[in-house]
């Protein structure tokens, strides 16, 4: 089944919510998106093909982790150009084929077919996410052997662009699809809606959606119902719930979207989220647990990344810092200014625990610089943060003020060498 759909693009495709998620899960190009921490936010399906990683396998770990090789090398740093100098690197076969065949053979190992023909390293600046790279890996466009016999493929079919529309020709292997007319009635349907419901297409045929779609009277998501009712505009995908023919419930994303070879019809595009959901309550509720212990804390808590990137402020450091942000993305040297009782400037223990790879304290009377205040005595341990892998991925600094205790101890001492009535030594 092969259609046509009306979109608009947006810069939350990543996000798995749109149209533009499943073309470039329909792309031949590899595409890779990672944030300020090396975490893999996007991986294609066409990079799960091409290295034997599929999405769900790599989404979420640590790219250094998975390919420890390229670290130190010019892919780490054109990422780390990318992503911290907003560097924008591209390499061609015919420039850079060093860099694209040690790429290859690293990433792709024995899955290769074609040469690789262009890497690219974009910044870029999500909302939510903050500084990421996007990577596109692109193959040579010929074949890789010359003994096999070419084939010619035909070019798809032009459809002349109004400003709005843009044709999209999907791959329905494993993209649950069907084709609905302007009286919500089911025309046509692929191999993969058959397997996630249960019916044949024949079946579902001139049926009405809500026999997939059991609420779609009541509960209809207003991103569908405008655009079946023809007011288009948002497609990100409308969180239903489904009923397969065996009568099992299913959490479904569906999206919809108007078609252009078919007048006043619409196509839905479905993905199940069954076992999804399960997880993201739990962890949602883990993350409500976390965030509360972590905003009560009496002390003040701050995370970085790898390269000293503090990520994560709770309230008590904030105040304690004189900041208003709890991500304020600026580097553990520039936000926090150690002194020694002399006023000298003294190493982050942040730093010394990311190069040491163990707990680091602050050296004894260590002074917090705040501007607009006067220095005042801080306790401060940085612990290291390590993956799966041992390998060492942040810190957690713990830090607290010691003024009131040093003022209240000097206060005893006093008493204790003192009359209190004469107030002699």
């Amino acid at each position: 089944m092969s259609v046509d759909i009306q979109s608009e693009f947006r810069r939350d495709a990543l996000s798995g919510r749109s149209l533009e998620d499943v073309l470039l899960n329909t792309q031949t190009v590899g595409v890779l998106l990672l944030d300020s921490r090396l975490v893999i936010r996007y991986w294609n399906q066409w990079l799960g093909e091409w290295t034997g990683m599929s999405p769900a396998n790599v989404v979420q770990r640590a790219f250094d982790s998975l390919f420890p090789a390229l670290v130190g090398g010019p892919f780490a740093r054109a990422i780390d150009e990318a992503l911290f100098q907003g560097i924008d690197t591209r390499w061609s076969q015919r420039e850079n084929p060093d860099f694209l065949d040690s790429t290859e053979s690293i990433m792709a190992g024995t899955h290769r077919e074609l040469p690789l023909h262009r890497v690219s390293f974009t910044p870029l600046e999500l909302p939510d996410v903050g500084h990421c790279c996007l990577i596109q890996i692109d193959e040579a466009p010929f074949e890789a052997t010359l003994d096999k016999a070419l084939v010619k493929r035909e070019p798809p079919r032009a459809v002349v662009s109004d400003g709005q529309r843009f044709p999209a020709y999907l791959d329905t292997d494993q993209i649950p699809l069907l084709l609905l007319d302007s009286h919500h009635l089911i025309l046509d349907g692929n191999e993969p809606l058959e397997a996630l419901f249960g019916y044949s297409v024949g079946q579902l045929k001139n049926r009405p959606l809500r026999i997939l779609l059991p609420s779609i009277n009541a509960d209809l998501a207003d991103d569908i119902k405008i655009a079946l009712e023809g007011g288009g505009g948002r497609e990100q995908g409308s969180m239903l719930e489904g009923a397969t023919a065996g009568g099992e419930n299913l959490a479904l994303r569906v999206s919809c979207f108007p078609s252009v070879t078919h007048r006043d019809c619409h196509v839905l595009l479905f993905q199940d989220i069954t076992l999804q959901s399960a997880n993201l309550e739990a962890l949602f509720h883990q993350r409500k647990l976390i965030n509360a212990v972590f905003s009560q804390v009496v002390d003040g808590i701050l995370l970085t990344d790898r390269h000293g990137l503090v990520q994560h402020l709770n309230p008590i450091g904030m105040e304690l810092l004189g900041i208003n942000d709890p991500q304020p993305n600026r580097y553990i040297d520039d936000l926090m200014t150690l002194l020694s009782e002399s006023g000298e400037p003294v190493e982050s223990p942040c730093q010394s625990a990311l190069s040491r790879g163990k707990p680091v304290s602050a050296i004894d009377n260590a002074m917090l610089s705040v501007p607009g205040q006067q220095p005042f005595p801080v306790v401060a341990t940085a612990t290291p943060l390590r993956n799966r892998l041992n390998q060492v991925t942040g810190t957690v600094l713990v830090f607290r003020s010691v003024s009131e205790a040093r003022r209240i101890s000097t206060r005893l001492t006093w008493q204790a060498t003192h009359d209190p009535l004469t107030q002699l030594a």
